[in-house]
């Protein structure tokens, strides 16, 4: 018969285990009174008022000529809009898990997606003309506007999740 060896601790290989896995376990321990979810829509909404914060800035950061800033934080928004990720959760998702009341957040969610598309694309040629060595000309008073209704966007998103 073949008999079981029994293993020093300090040979014994470390446990890979998702930061999920430990706040359910966690949870089911008693360790946190807070549910996943609720976890995760906290963290959704941080990552939301964090954005917004960042669109305050932007009107900075095109004076300064720092259009990849804006890109990057264009790109972070969009993937809070759409994609779960590390978070586990999105503007999408949480809108669809609302039912018929999540129709009015997808209305606006959508309006921030054309918003977030159209100032792309005025930042992306901004750069490009800049890595050209052009002068860089946009519209100040559509780019305003855009940036205005990003900000509004997801004000009304924040307050209906």
């Amino acid at each position: 018969s073949t008999a079981l060896r029994s293993v020093p601790l300090m040979h014994a290989q470390p446990l890979a285990v998702s930061r999920r896995a430990l706040l359910v376990l966690g949870a089911a321990a008693g360790l946190n009174t807070a549910s996943p979810a609720f976890a995760r829509s906290e963290a959704l909404e941080a990552e939301l008022n964090r954005a917004r914060e960042e669109i305050a800035s932007f009107r900075r950061l095109i004076d300064e000529g720092k259009w990849d800033r804006v890109r990057k934080t264009i790109g972070t928004i969009v993937r809070l809009m759409t994609i779960k990720g590390y978070l586990g959760d999105s503007v999408k998702a949480r809108a669809v898990e609302m039912g018929a009341g999540g129709e009015t957040v997808l209305g606006v969610r959508a309006v921030l997606m054309r918003d977030l598309s159209l100032l792309d694309q005025i930042a992306y040629e901004a750069q490009l003309k800049s890595f050209q060595g052009g002068a860089v000309s946009y519209d100040a008073a559509r780019t305003a506007a855009l940036i205005d209704s990003l900000d509004h966007g997801l004000q009304q998103i924040l307050t209906q999740l």
